[in-house]
């Protein structure tokens, strides 16, 4: 399914800029005049709505900058697994954005050359195209992906857009999951050495729709979830029960993150799992 991009791009800019479009045959041109400045993308006209751009806007709902001030004009996404990284990447440039700035975060013990050939060979670029910085606080490397401009007043309004199409097609709701969910989720083990808890991890303040979204979504695929409120403004959407686990599991749930689809393998084969079957 395609959808022209028009339809869900709003004409005025959160400042109050009036949006021109032009198109032709295959792209959408978009730009505003804010003051002396003219800003502008040529994207492409229409949204192949499948698997990948559902997946994508999960990972983008999980960690990219989605309550930017509004003297602020871009779009972030950070994350440590590099191959997120790379996801969220390939998802960018489907709307044809050319100048994208990153920035690898090292820890100062972390061995640099090592960390640095790494994001490159990831992310296919050269040494000249991305920033590094060493940081003290820094525990993990992670890369972070920024795009300025006309990109956010595109992004800011696709989840509002597609909030019922996402909830009510079967697809792009296990895409989108599945994306927040290398993002946001977690796989939590028991004393056991056995999955205990499937999790998602919101801020109370500003995510708690999210939250509930979510929980329709899992509902929709039969799985039984919770919400728990924690400390430091911390909301959880989580479900344990083998059934609810293995229903995430196969429904695709894990499957935009390779990492935490091992560990919830590996910690499987540590489960005893009894099957019951009913007689007629």
């Amino acid at each position: 399914m395609k959808i022209n991009l028009k339809q869900v791009i709003p004409k005025i800019t959160r400042k109050g800029y009036k949006v021109e479009f032009k198109e032709n045959k295959n792209n959408l041109s978009l730009r505003y005049k804010a003051g002396s400045r003219t800003v502008e993308l040529v994207t492409q006209k229409e949204l192949n709505l499948d698997y990948k751009f559902f997946e994508g806007l999960g990972l983008a709902i999980g960690d990219g900058l989605n309550y930017p001030s509004i003297n602020n004009p871009h779009f972030n996404f950070a994350n440590t697994n590099f191959k997120v990284i790379k996801k969220m990447d390939i998802w960018i440039k489907k709307f044809k954005v050319k100048r994208i700035f990153y920035a690898l975060n090292i820890p100062l013990k972390c061995k640099d050359q090592k960390t640095i050939k790494s994001a490159l060979t990831e992310l296919n670029l050269t040494r000249s195209q991305i920033k590094v910085y060493r940081l003290e606080r820094t525990k993990r490397p992670s890369i972070m992906i920024q795009v300025s401009g006309m990109f956010q007043h595109i992004y800011l309004n696709l989840f509002s857009y597609f909030k019922e199409y996402i909830l009510n097609n079967k697809e792009a709701r296990r895409a989108f999951i599945s994306g927040l969910f290398a993002a946001e989720g977690h796989v939590k083990h028991s004393v056991y050495g056995t999955p205990e808890t499937i999790m998602f991890t919101f801020n109370a303040k500003k995510e708690k729709e999210l939250a509930l979204f979510v929980k329709k979504c899992l509902k929709k695929e039969e799985i039984n979830s919770k919400i728990k409120i924690g400390r430091r403004c911390s909301l959880t959407v989580y479900f344990t029960d083998y059934n609810n686990m293995l229903r995430f599991y196969l429904m695709g749930g894990l499957d935009s993150s390779e990492q935490k689809k091992e560990k919830f393998l590996s910690l499987l084969n540590n489960a005893k799992i009894d099957v019951h079957i009913k007689g007629d």
